[in-house]
């Protein structure tokens, strides 16, 4: 027997395509189910498929059909999408029934929500295309595939449909999403079941005695996945969907999206990767980000930052960090921030479409682990008001204080009011994050919107519709450890390598005599902006820097800069220091991490030491009156053998 394979199924977009090109001159109907439609009309299902002919196309509107539906051979059956269309079987629960839609030889179904029946889908002694589908609450099977009668070929293909928590009949305890056998003689079934999602059953996938062709499914949380010592195809997972909804709609971070077959005739409407279950292939709608109808939703910018300005390229060493361009400091009057993590209080801004409706939303945040994108996102709650501004008749303003959010409404939580229309302080303002409540980490931050009967809205994606950044709040260590004279000093000790104690009194012979400093400037993950180690003396009188290095330096991996940790450096080498004066000096040093809160720097730290620093070119002057004489000689008679000289 000849095994029949993929073309077929193009074979049938192929004959779709030409109905819709030929027009009335093709000898094809496109028949249409449903009020409002064109005609020929039909109210039922039956009706519509007892008039069709092989080759005809008919069309169901939106609404819930009654029906066990039975295909004409080479019909196709399509909805208007599993959130829109059902067929909903008539099986009463107890004993055995029939399909809710029972295929044909070359029939096609797509795009229904398929429930009630005593199986869902059944393609009995045929081969036909089971496509975008959503099957639930049927009982026995979600799909069955059996090549009965002697000689039969049940070869169908079976792609893109979301499989989900069909029940057993009363009486019974078997149930599974796909069951497929050959019962008949020399028949055959060796279906190929492709990109589907396939969950909640006692048995996942069941082929008793038949070959299927399995790949890029993910069957997952059945009791058995596999049954009857089936394995898994290529491409094949078993990872939690992630459903957001009833209709079984994919989060944005589920392991479904791009994870179907990579092959260019099965992408998804949207240009990308097929995604596996209902909503992907050629016939979904897809969750990637390659199409636009211009409304959705965008994050705009972090504070003061353009998204744009936010390395969104996961490949990128610096993905999450700011940098921002020349032309966007200019324009924005920003630092020119470079791998800049964040941190603080992040205002977050964002925009809708103005078509959208949305009257509420929710702000939700995923942490990565590792090189892993977010498996949960958790939404947030920091509080959001506005200052309301009205325009009285008499020219004047008045102002109210309004609270946006959180709020739960209908037992949905963390919803905010969506500013759109009137005075507002910060209009386009959705979020203040608190990200001090968060440890440091890579995070994605995406949305849910709202209409104003709280029904969830799925709006097109885009690249900015969700946002990933690092935060990092850790603050940075800045230590002058010591302060020691030069070996060729006359003060230098040996035994304390010339260290200098705290609030002392340097003795320096000359005004470029050198100081040693050691010092500590680093940031514990690598987020080092730049430190500065300088002297002041007298009031307020500025000697210069000892030793400044700033991101990113000579050396270094991006975008990871820890600083130092005990370096020592010379004031001799210093290039913009002041030459020592008799004075009380303060050494400063100052470290800076490049964490922002989009509107500047806010992380840092300072350590001073402070010293007295006595020239003498002649030590023995001890009165400090620029010789030495006899009044030298008297203080040192006086005080001889005194052993209080040091406070």
């Amino acid at each position: 027997m000849k095994t029949k394979h993929f073309n077929f199924y193009l074979g049938i977009l192929a004959i779709l395509a030409s109905v819709f090109l030929l027009g009335t001159e093709t000898l094809a109907a496109i028949r249409t189910v449903g009020s409002g439609g064109a005609a020929p009309n039909y109210t039922t299902i039956a009706s519509a498929m007892a008039a069709a002919s092989s080759g005809d196309t008919i069309q169901v509107l939106p609404g819930t059909y009654y029906e066990d539906v039975v295909l004409t051979p080479q019909v196709l059956l399509f909805g208007s999408g599993p959130e829109q269309t059902t067929i909903h079987g008539t099986y009463s629960g107890t004993g055995s029934g029939s399909p809710a839609v029972l295929m044909a030889e070359g029939s096609m179904i797509s795009g229904f929500r398929v429930t009630g029946g005593f199986v869902g889908i059944s393609s009995w002694d045929c081969t036909s295309i089971i496509a975008n589908n959503v099957v639930t609450a049927n009982y026995h099977m979600g799909v069955s595939l059996i090549a009965d009668a002697d000689y039969s070929v049940v070869n169908s293909l079976v792609i893109n449909n979301t499989i989900a928590d069909n029940i057993p009949a009363s009486g019974s305890e078997f149930c599974a999403g796909i069951y497929t056998e050959p019962q008949g003689a020399y028949t055959e079934a060796s279906p190929i079941i492709m990109n589907n999602v396939i969950t909640g059953h006692k048995f996942g996938i069941s082929p008793y005695l038949a070959t299927p062709k399995l790949s890029y499914n993910n069957i997952w949380d059945n009791w058995e996945n596999y049954g009857y010592s089936s394995v898994p195809g290529p491409g094949d997972i078993s990872e939690n969907p992630q459903y957001t909804d009833s209709n079984y709609h994919l989060a944005l971070t589920s392991p479904c999206i791009d994870a179907g077959n990579p092959g260019p005739q099965y992408i998804d409407q949207d240009g990308t990767v097929n995604d596996i279950g209902a909503y992907g292939g050629v016939a979904g709608p897809g969750y990637g980000d390659g199409f636009h109808t211009g409304s959705g939703f965008i994050f705009t910018s972090v504070g003061k930052i353009p998204t744009s300005e936010i390395t969104q390229d996961d490949g990128d060493p610096s993905f999450g960090l700011a940098n921002v361009s020349d032309k966007a400091a200019a324009i924005f009057r920003i630092p020119k921030y470079k791998d800049s993590p964040f941190g603080g209080n992040l205002w977050l801004h964002g925009l809708f479409g103005q078509s959208d409706n949305v009257a509420y939303y929710q702000i939700l945040v995923g942490e990565w682990v590792g090189r892993n994108k977010p498996t949960t996102y958790v939404p947030l709650n920091d509080p959001l008001g506005k200052v309301r501004y009205t325009i009285n008749p008499d020219g004047t303003v008045s102002h109210q204080y309004v609270n946006l959010g959180p709020k739960e409404i209908s037992g949905i939580p963390s919803l905010y009011q969506l500013t759109t229309s009137g005075f507002w302080s910060h209009i386009d303002l959705r979020m203040i994050w608190n990200t001090r409540l968060w440890p440091n980490g890579k995070y994605t931050l995406v949305y849910r919107a709202y209409n104003g009967y709280l029904n969830r809205l799925r709006l097109p994606a885009n690249d900015l519709d969700h946002l990933t950044i690092i935060v990092d709040n850790s603050p940075v260590d800045a230590q002058i450890h010591h302060v020691k004279y030069d070996p060729s000093s006359p003060f230098y000790d040996p035994g304390s390598d010339g260290e200098i104690p705290e609030c002392g009194m340097i003795y320096l012979t000359h005004d470029q005599e050198n100081l040693r400093f050691t010092i500590t400037a680093r940031h514990p993950n690598g987020y080092l902006k730049n430190y500065v180690l300088d002297a002041l003396y007298g009031k307020n009188k500025y000697a210069g820097v000892i030793k400044s290095a700033a991101y990113p330096p000579a050396f270094y991996k991006p975008p990871f800069w820890y600083g130092i940790q005990e370096a020592q450096y010379n004031s001799a080498d210093a290039t913009s220091l002041d030459p020592w004066r008799r004075c009380a000096y303060q050494f400063r040093l100052r470290v800076y991490s490049r964490t922002t809160d989009g509107y500047h720097y806010i992380i840092s730290k300072e350590f001073n030491d402070h010293y007295f620093l006595e020239l003498k070119q002649c030590l023995a002057d001890l009165d400090n009156d620029g010789d030495v004489d006899g009044d030298d000689l008297n203080r040192m008679a006086d005080e001889f053998g005194s052993a209080a000289c040091m406070p």
